[in-house]
């Protein structure tokens, strides 16, 4: 996600979404992610 995170960066928009159905937590990926993205999950395990 990150790597799509930065190609999208690339075309200059005003606010990045990114929406997970399920998130594992354990993993931390959320943290590898830029904080001025928006994370949204359905369901966090």
């Amino acid at each position: 996600m990150a790597a799509a995170i930065n190609l999208v960066k690339s075309l200059n928009p005003k606010k990045i979404y990114v929406n997970f159905i399920i998130e594992l937590t354990a993993l931390n990926g959320r943290n590898l992610l830029p904080s001025d993205v928006e994370v949204t999950s359905l369901i966090k395990y």
